[in-house]
């Protein structure tokens, strides 16, 4: 009987090695394309041809809070839909939410919305003091630009976290993450004075 362990243990203890080198492998993957499609969209703002109607002609104080006006409502309209989900999950389960135990997908929604809160609340606030303080008419692409990649990263980490959790594979909203913590990181180090991107 234990000759058996003894021949199990090898084969877990490897098969365990080989996921979490898979579940790092997709980490970084997902980190490395995240800071290379934002690094690269910002550098080459003018690609985002399907923005340029929203670009105002002039980058005067209406301009600049009308921008963000729109960045904040699209960013709204995600959270928004998010609390809808969640409603939804509950009102179709008849789930208490007085109640104390959550199913897995409304504990996942509840992570998704708390996680997207406090990302909004590091972006926004930075967003809305590059704006101002140091976006000119050369660069006023960019806010449309990087709010636009915050937005596409929450909705990759929507759909990565809930495919993730599905296939137990928690990695999956890496990609996500990335491009909704990396045009924060941008704004962060630019309003430091620092311009590396």
């Amino acid at each position: 009987m234990s000759n058996v362990k003894e021949v199990q243990n090898p084969v877990k203890k490897e098969s365990s090695f080989i996921k979490k080198l898979l579940e790092k492998a997709t980490v970084l993957s997902g980190v490395l394309i995240g800071i290379t499609t934002i690094v690269m969209s910002v550098k080459h703002n003018d690609k985002f041809t399907f923005l340029h109607p929203h670009v105002p002609e002039t980058w005067d104080i209406e301009a600049k809070i009308t921008l963000l006006g729109l960045v904040s409502s699209c960013i709204g309209g995600f959270l928004l839909l998010c609390v809808m989900i969640c409603g939804n999950l509950r009102f179709m389960g008849n789930y208490n939410p007085v109640g104390n135990i959550d199913p897995p997908t409304i504990q996942v929604m509840n992570r998704i919305l708390q996680n997207s809160v406090e990302q909004i609340l590091i972006f926004l606030p930075n967003l809305l003091y590059w704006t101002f303080k140091y976006s000119t008419e050369q660069n006023k692409q960019e806010v449309l630009v990087l709010g636009f990649l915050f937005l596409v990263g929450r909705v990759l980490f929507l759909i990565g976290y809930f495919v993730g959790t599905l296939l137990n594979w928690q990695t999956m909203r890496s990609l996500g993450m990335a491009m909704t913590y990396f045009p924060s990181l941008i704004l962060i180090q630019r309003n430091l004075g620092f311009n590396l991107v």
